[in-house]
């Protein structure tokens, strides 16, 4: 039911873990022949060990000097990246570690590489240039069932759903937030000379100062409004479509069919995953079972062609979704198969007389 591409964001999540896991042992004092075997070994397991390994090395490397520049006193104007870079093995190694790079900070230092909230700076050709600190485009992530709430320079809030991916950036001139993937709820910090603007592949939110989430699906775009009003627009072939929400409405932008229609929607129901809960009124199964397997550790799948036509009411915790799960179970009359890796199979019960 969750998409390819949630598992491969897993699978990805998985790899770029080793490799920070394997640069660690890589800067260690121990690190032996057999070691470096292992390693050669790993690399070997799949194409995407070596690229992940050096995109992960290459992020370290920007987050270090950028540290280094701070405690040693290099300029500002050092470049961060590119041909003039130094690399991490070599002037963290010389200089960073005889300081303070111990064992425990290395470990750290790890997970710094691969947390959620990550500044790094870009041109538009992808490279790092800009000075350290200065108007840097931040990411956050939110991992499978895990929220985040944010707070951007201008005092806007962010609060990231599960599996949420996004970037932003705050200018003198504007104010700009990517949303890669997942959902993420807006509190936008009034400010009529910066409007507060999401992209989300073709689609295009614009506030001024509300409260509002936006959604990336597979199909498109889902806005909805808690208070405020905003403007979505997306792009028509040479054209753009637009419609204006305000409290209490929402519309879906599909990448192929258009806008649609404003729509009143519940908000309390809309919006509760921001107070860690689900709730369901009378919602389809299968598209209950949707939602839950957005924060669910496995990939659900209902294969049972009479519980298509079920409804499903409640108010579900989402730390707690193994119960939402027993409750459906009870109440469909399903059984569960738990044994395909990373699947959990919702059937229909066996007849014991066929």
């Amino acid at each position: 039911m969750a998409e390819n591409s949630t598992h491969k964001a897993r699978d990805q999540d998985a790899v770029e873990a080793e490799a920070s896991a394997w640069l660690v042992r890589l800067e260690g004092e121990d690190f032996t022949d057999e070691d470096q075997a292992a390693l050669d070994a790993w690399f070997q397991q799949s194409p995407d060990h070596e690229r992940v390994f050096r995109d992960v090395a290459e992020t370290w490397n920007i987050m270090a000097l950028a540290v280094v520049d701070a405690h040693f006193g290099a300029q500002k104007s050092t470049p961060l990246a590119g041909g003039h870079a130094t690399s991490l093995l070599g002037r963290l190694k010389d200089a960073f570690r005889k300081r303070w790079f111990t064992p425990a900070f290395a470990t750290g230092f790890a997970a710094l590489a691969l947390v959620a909230v990550v500044s790094v700076l870009f041109e538009p050709g992808g490279r790092p240039a800009m000075p350290y600190g200065q108007h840097a485009v931040q990411q956050f992530v939110t991992a499978v069932g895990r929220q985040s709430l944010e707070t951007l320079e201008d005092g806007s809030r962010i609060r990231l759903n599960t599996d949420t991916k996004l970037s932003a950036q705050i200018s003198e001139q504007s104010r700009t937030v990517e949303l890669i993937k997942g959902e993420a709820m807006f509190t936008v910090a009034r400010d009529v000379s910066k409007p507060f603007i999401i992209k989300a592949g073709n689609h295009e939110v614009r506030v001024l100062g509300t409260v509002f989430s936006v959604q990336k699906r597979p199909e498109g775009i889902t806005v909805r409004v808690q208070s405020g009003r905003v403007a979505v627009s997306s792009e028509e072939g040479e054209g753009v479509d637009s419609v204006i929400l305000t409290e209490g409405q929402q519309v879906l932008a599909n990448d192929d069919s258009g806008m649609g229609a404003a729509q009143t929607l519940d908000v309390e129901q809309a919006f509760a995953w921001t107070n860690g809960l689900l709730i369901f009124d009378g919602t389809a199964l299968p598209d209950a079972l949707a939602e839950i397997d957005r924060y669910y550790f496995r990939d659900i799948q209902l294969q049972c062609d009479q519980a298509q036509s079920k409804k499903l009411s409640g108010v579900f915790r989402i730390d707690g979704l193994d119960e939402a799960l027993e409750v459906i179970l009870a109440d469909a009359s399903l059984q569960m198969d738990t044994h395909v890796k990373g699947k959990l199979l919702l059937q229909c019960p066996i007849d014991p007389e066929g």
